[in-house]
């Protein structure tokens, strides 16, 4: 969602390199416009044939000339697009994502850059140099010293039709968005008005040498250099200097590149993160003694006024009265308190693989949770009231005393029962998938989200400490259907990083199918 939000802020959404799909725009497409499209753009007017072998020439024209000869050609397609307006000065761009584990910071800015240009090869040195890797600047900075993220790097496209785009970017803790935001501008502004080492230079030109020697490898390197010097109006030597012109490449040349094609002056800073926590930071954010404006937008890629978080708590409500209205929602005590065991069979799939999952909660305090790809435990939690371990992909690891506390204080089927009303605090409203949930702080590591309207809880997010790092782990909850006269979520949504994995309830069975032996 990020990066189509980013391209449509940088381009616009009517432009080809700024639109994106929809629910409603794929709906909208007919048969009638797909044959149009194809009539229109796929005719010998807009294709190349490359053939790269050991082949006869004249035999493979004559090849050509009998399967395609009949190919007819096409009217000749006119582009009309409106070209992207550059920013008038550097502003922050922030799409609220409220249930946002990370922020998604891009510092971008259009240029017109092409192949043919004199300054390509040295752009592609200085992007090199800022962001191209593990040892550029962005990824030393931001991660190895400052430890704002796993990794940030840097790009940069080229066009000879349109404009295309230089990026700086990082996914970066909530609570360091704003810093992040800044340490990019300055590796960009540094870049920018200081010379490089020559050391750095000469590393970026090895791996450019290095890639390029290796590439020459594969026939159909050729073949794209060919169509590239066909297509983009390249020299008919420009591969055979390649090297040569690589190699001449001075600090300079890095320099005047990187000032003419990266920006701090012109740039849109693009967030995307949960507002609740990184927006009051951002609009202090400066930088060179500038506080920079702020435009909101949402998912949509649609100005939108400045989001509001602060709603005003109903008279009367409590954390315990949130708790007793989610409990009477789903089928009331007195029915919960009856039961013994849970057992919930899932089904999902994670980039195109089939998942299994199943979860056993009982009364006495016992919990199992395993997910399964193609058959084989994937994930595996285990906890028989007292002790436990957790299993990934065949290594195990016991539960440590505050794991145990921990699995423990969840195992309950329905935790929410016993809950101490000392314990417990409502922490306010916020809007879960654009409606408002009540917040209640369930334990001193997790917090749990109920629909103000129907009760049901829709999100909980539990909090861990591991590696110095604080993790988030966020599972959504919808489709509450009744299962033995309670009403049960038969949707479940686990945030995995930035990634949500979602899952539909195929069975949900109580006091029955459960044994010790699932606790083993």
């Amino acid at each position: 969602m990020a990066g189509r939000v980013q391209s449509a802020i940088a381009y616009g959404k009517e432009h080809p390199y700024g639109e994106f799909a929809t629910e409603e725009t794929v709906n909208k497409v007919s048969l009638e416009d797909a044959k149009k499209f194809y009539q229109t753009y796929f005719n010998p007017n807009n294709a190349y044939l490359v053939i790269i072998g050991d082949v006869d020439t004249k035999a493979v024209k004559k090849l050509v000339k009998k399967h395609f000869n009949s190919w007819e050609k096409g009217a000749q397609v006119l582009t009309n697009w409106k070209n992207p307006v550059t920013a008038s000065q550097a502003t922050i761009n922030f799409i609220d994502m409220p249930n946002a584990v990370q922020s998604e910071v891009s510092v971008q800015n259009v240029v017109k850059l092409q192949m043919k240009d004199p300054d390509y090869l040295p752009t592609l040195m200085a992007n090199r140099i800022l962001g191209g890797g593990g040892s550029a600047r962005l990824f030393q900075n931001l991660r190895e010293d400052k430890a704002y993220t796993y990794g940030s790097y840097s790009s940069i496209g080229n066009s000879k039709y349109v404009p295309s785009r230089f990026r700086a970017y990082a996914s970066v803790r909530n609570a360091v968005t704003d810093s992040a935001a800044v340490q990019i501008l300055e590796e960009i502004q540094k870049i920018t008005s200081e010379p490089v080492t020559q050391k750095e230079l000469d590393a970026a030109k090895a791996t450019y040498v290095g890639n390029f020697v290796m590439a020459l490898e594969r026939p159909s390197t050729i073949a794209n250099y060919a169509l590239n010097i066909e297509t983009e109006g390249l020299s008919k030597d420009f591969y055979k200097t390649y090297l040569e012109r690589i190699n001449a490449i001075t600090i300079a040349d890095v320099q005047q590149a990187a000032g003419k094609y990266f920006s701090t002056e012109n740039t849109q800073v693009v967030v995307t993160g949960k507002g609740k926590e990184v927006l009051e930071n951002l609009e202090k954010m400066t930088f060179q003694g500038k506080k920079l404006p702020v435009k909101y937008f949402n998912t949509n890629a649609d100005q939108v006024e400045k989001p509001e978080y602060k709603m005003e708590l109903p008279a009367g409500v409590t954390a315990q009265s949130v708790i007793d209205l989610y409990l009477d929602a789903i089928g009331g005590r007195t029915v919960l308190e009856k039961v013994k065991t849970v057992a919930i069979f899932a089904s999902g799939e994670v980039q195109g693989m089939a998942l299994n999952f199943q979860l056993v909660r009982t009364s006495d305090n016992q919990f199992m949770q395993n997910i399964e790809m193609m058959g084989r435990s994937m994930s595996k939690q285990v906890f028989n009231g007292e002790n436990g371990y957790a299993m990934m992909q065949g290594q195990k690891m016991d539960f440590n005393p505050q794991q145990a506390a921990m699995i423990k204080d969840e195992a309950q089927p329905f935790y929410e029962l016993h809950l101490d009303p000392e314990v417990i605090s409502l922490e306010g409203i916020e809007k879960i998938d654009g409606e408002n949930a009540y917040k209640v702080k369930v334990s001193g590591n997790r917090v749990a989200f109920y629909n103000v309207a129907s009760g049901q809880k829709v999100q909980e997010v539990t909090t861990t400490e591991m590696m110095g790092q604080t993790i988030e782990s966020t599972m959504k909850f919808g489709n509450y259907k009744e299962a033995s006269g309670i009403m049960f979520p038969f949707y479940l949504g686990q945030m995995m990083g930035p990634q949500l994995i979602e899952f539909n309830i195929d069975k949900v069975e109580v006091n029955s199918g459960v044994t010790a032996e699932d606790f083993n």
